[in-house]
């Protein structure tokens, strides 16, 4: 029996190699990957490794890498600053002809054909970033928005301002000028006879993810790609999950906001979603607590003497960015329950971007999931 065979014959063994070699390719599939390098990473022989492969996903290693790379093709071909062959790089494919093959084997149209489907025009007074996520760029949106000044710093390339400062923060005539196809906007928000367009609603206080990003979609005619998506983020979360379980041994983790008028600890809604329900890291155990009480927990209010009640190995800061903040923040870090958390003592503190963390849709979750896992190590893979 060759070394590389050793073990496999348990089934439980055989799974975890296969499983472990299909995380990798979900995490790098843009990468060049060949079937020998993923045999090794298996560590069982290439052809050995191709019939076990597909025993347990009923389809070919090779088969299943063109799967990712094109589910990934379909969502980068709906922007508008990528060109068919930055698309196929992108997902891994070094020859753009032989994308064009495979796409439309998978699809039933040329990757240039994908992209020229008519695109939608459609205003955001809110889900700004859901609509990103489905490749649609507003031509309208309300710049008060939460999230406008992180990730989608660069809706006004192709977007004008219709909101105003009031309820409900968009000037229907603004709104009207445009001619828009679809509006979208929170529940309630806007009335059906107030505009000849698609009134595309969704519930601010539902899950962005599976509830406001798949009504979105199904409103626009746009399940698959939701579906889509939705596949690829769990794809990628799990993959990181899995490492994250590795690194990480059970270690807790804290999300901290300060602002000038008080301090708060996050749950796994806004900031907390993708620390704790993408990622599934360990709350500290009064949070814990909270969560089986309130399976969505925005976040609690707290003072500074209180913060040892929510001891984390590590701990994520979010600060807001104005003088008097920056001066409680510097304070805060010369006090002595500072200086004793846990996290303090063991360096790991993490300071992110508070427009990058305050918003709360698909595309921004995602990059806090990443920013997230990036920070703790987890993305660092061993070749």
């Amino acid at each position: 029996m060759s070394k590389d065979e050793t073990n496999t014959r348990s089934p439980r063994s055989i799974l975890d190699r296969i499983e472990r070699s299909a995380a990798y390719m979900e995490a790098n599939f843009g990468e060049r990957l060949t079937r020998e390098k993923l045999a090794q990473l298996a560590g069982l022989r290439p052809e050995h490794y191709s019939r076990l492969f597909k025993q347990y996903k009923l389809k070919s290693p090779i088969d299943y890498l063109t799967e990712l790379r094109i589910q990934a093709a379909k969502l980068l071909l709906r922007r508008r600053d990528l060109t068919v062959r930055q698309v196929a790089r992108a997902v891994g494919f070094e020859d753009p002809y032989y994308f064009s093959r495979r796409f439309s084997l998978h699809t039933g149209m040329a990757p240039s054909e994908y992209k020229r489907q008519p695109q939608l025009r459609v205003v955001a007074v809110d889900y700004y970033g859901h609509l990103r996520a489905l490749g649609i760029r507003p031509v309208g949106v309300s710049a008060g928005m939460v999230g406008l000044k992180g990730l989608h710093a660069d809706w006004s390339e192709d977007a004008v301002d219709i909101g105003i400062d009031d309820f409900p923060y968009y000037d229907l005539a603004a709104v009207e000028r445009l001619q828009p196809d679809a509006i979208c906007v929170p529940v309630s928000w806007m009335k059906r006879e107030q505009s000849e367009a698609l009134l595309v609603e969704a519930d601010t206080k539902k899950d962005p993810l599976y509830s406001q990003f798949k009504v979105i979609g199904a409103a626009l005619g746009l399940d698959k790609q939701v579906e889509d998506w939705l596949r690829m983020y769990e794809e990628r979360s799990s993959a990181l999950r899995r490492r994250l379980e590795a690194r990480m041994g059970g270690q807790s983790i804290a999300i901290l906001r300060i602002r000038t008028a008080y301090i708060q600890i996050y749950g796994n809604e806004i900031m907390g979603y993708g620390v704790y329900k993408s990622l599934g890291l360990t709350p500290p155990p009064k949070l814990a607590k909270q969560f089986e009480i309130n399976g969505n927990y925005h976040s609690t209010v707290i003072s500074l003497e209180e913060l040892p009640f929510y001891h984390a190995d590590h701990l994520i800061v979010v600060v807001q960015p104005d003088e008097e903040t920056e001066q409680l923040w510097m304070d805060i870090q010369k006090s002595s329950v500072w200086l004793d958390f846990p996290a303090v003592r063991k360096g790991h503190i993490y300071r992110v971007d508070v427009h990058r963390w305050l918003a709360y849709d698909p595309l921004s979750i995602m990059a806090q999931m990443e920013e997230a896992a990036e920070l703790l190590g987890a993305s660092c893979v061993e070749e």
